[in-house]
Order: structure tokens, then sequence, then C-alpha cells
């Protein structure tokens, strides 16, 4: 993309790269310097469907050629796969990729300040999936997690950076990263998010505007319902849109299922749930219901617990 592939020696002498493939093999372990390239991401990228029945060893033999050819490279072999161990800023590729993820972090170390975790989580998600050797990006899926009341996630995160450290370089999380682990492990119960919100199996995706939306009307009324046809998504984005507010009301955020409720007169009982915790005031509610107005015999004047001050229909896909 940038011009024809050139090596230099430290004197300054241009080195020749000849063959293709051996180009190719070089190209591939340039782009990510310092980081581990799989073996596997090596063969389909030299032999795409036509590999060799033994691939691996015709692998070796390009990084033996590659080193014959470039004696002052570092090509470190892992059982994995395969490192180039060369300073990033000496490829044109590999410092303006650097300087974009670098600029993508101190973006989300921004977003993270202003509190809106959970919006963050799956872009996290996949950067990590991208660069998962990359200990700043685990630290701040981490921190996104627990921001969003998800601990146990933040801390399988760490489990998983420490095992794949491990197991492709045979070396333990940084002293920042182990030091946010601990952080987490030994935090006082009481400062610790309340609720009672279930942890979610799937991330949240692409919609940041209805939540963004939900947050503003949270924000200038106690009470705001979402009224959609059934399956629109509205109890996650009811959940979601709550998990985000878990830092701001002093008492938590509660989850109250009124879809069992048929008898009018049990409304109130079930909004106070004795699974709360003894003296929690509520300051806003968010409902997500199917029909709107309340069902005949449904007491108008103790339920909602404030009138209906906004009203909001999600998009009909999830």
């Amino acid at each position: 993309m940038l011009g024809p592939l050139e090596v230099r020696a430290g004197s300054g002498e241009m080195l020749e790269v000849g063959g293709a493939r051996l180009r190719t093999l070089l190209i591939m372990l340039a782009l990510r310097p310092g980081q581990l390239v799989p073996a596997s991401q090596l063969i389909d990228g030299l032999w795409a469907e036509q590999a060799p029945a033994a691939a691996p060893n015709a692998l070796q033999a390009l990084v033996s050629r590659l080193r014959r050819a470039l004696p002052e490279a570092v090509i470190e072999s892992r059982p994995a796969g395969y490192r180039l161990v060369f300073d990033p800023r000496d490829t044109d590729i590999a410092r303006l990729d650097e300087q974009k993820l670098a600029a993508t972090e101190h973006r989300i170390d921004a977003d993270l300040l202003t509190g809106a975790a959970e919006p963050l989580v799956a872009e996290l998600e996949g950067l990590v999936v991208a660069h998962p050797l990359r200990e700043p990006l685990a630290a701040r899926l981490m921190r996104a997690l627990h921001a969003s009341g998800r601990r146990s996630a933040a801390l399988e995160v760490y489990e998983q950076t420490r095992k794949r450290l491990a197991d492709q370089l045979g070396a333990d999380p940084s002293a920042e990263l182990s030091a946010l682990h601990l952080e987490l492990l030994t935090e006082p119960p009481d400062r610790a998010p309340h609720t009672n919100l279930r942890a979610e199996l799937t991330s949240f995706v692409g919609r940041d505007a209805e939540l963004a939306q939900v947050a503003g009307l949270l924000g200038a009324h106690r009470l705001v319902t979402l009224t959609g046809p059934g399956g629109a998504g509205k109890t996650r984005l009811a959940a979601e849109a709550a998990r985000a507010e878990l830092a701001a009301p002093p008492d938590g955020v509660w989850l109250v299922e009124l879809a069992p409720v048929t008898d009018p007169a049990e409304v109130p009982s079930a909004a106070c749930s004795p699974r709360w915790p003894t003296g929690t005031r509520c300051s806003c509610w968010i409902t997500a219901s199917t029909w709107w107005p309340p069902r005949p015999g449904w007491p108008a004047a103790s339920w909602p617990p404030a009138r209906r001050s906004a009203s909001w229909p999600p998009a009909a896909s999830r």
C-alpha cells in the first residue's frame, strides 16, 4: 500500500529479500511487531487453500531462509507461532497502526472518565480479540466491565489474559495489570454496585443511540416507559439503560419483575421487594410494556409510582 518493500541494515545498507513468499512472511511478521503471529495465520497468508501437506515444516524452512537473509533480525520461535522483535517505529504501516490504536485508547480513557462504561464493553471486547496480548486493552476492558457492575466478568478477562501470556509468551501479566486484578479482588463490599441486575451472557451492541435517548429521558422524568411489540427488545434495553445508571442512584439499581403479577393489589408488594436492602428509596423508574395504559382495575394512583412522564417506542428489531 505504501510502496515497494525495502529492508535496510543498521548501517543503512539495502538488504535483498528474494521470493514472493519470503517477502510475504516478512510483511506479516512486521505488521505485528513484537507480537506473536500464530503459525496457522502465517500458513493461511502464505499458501491460502494450497498449503503443502507438511505446512508447519515448510513454514519453518521459510523462517530459516528469512533469518539468513536478515542476519540482524530477531525472529523468535514459539510453540504457537513466530515473533519478529524490533522497534515498531521502524515500519511505516506499524507506526500508523500504533498511532491509530493509541488514539483509540485515549478516546476510550476519556469515555471511561465520563462514566459511560457499558457502551464501551463491546468495542473493547473486539479490540482485545484483535490484540490479545496487549495488556493495556485488557485493563481497559476490565475497568469498563467493573464500572458496568460486571465484576466477575472483569476478573475473567484477567484470567484469560494471564493464560494467553503464559501459553504464547511464557510471561506473567505486567505489574499494572496484576495491581488492577488485586484491586478488584480486594474491593470492599460497600464499594460494589448495589443492584440485582443479572449479568448478561452476550454483549449489547448497535443500540447506542437508544441508550442515550433513554438516559436523557431518565434525567428529565421519574418514570420512563418503553413500549413496543413483544420481542422487540424492550426488557433488555431497559436493563442495559438501568445498568448504565449504576453509579448514579445512592441506593443502587434494582430490577422488579412484574410479568408474573396478575392481581393489581400485588403491584405495591412486588415493587417493594423484600430482596431490596432496608431503607432503599426509588428516585426513578424504567418500565417495559407491550400495553399502555394499565389494564382495567390497576390502581392509577398507586401504580405507576409517578405519572407516566415520557413514552419511548424502541425499534422493532433487537
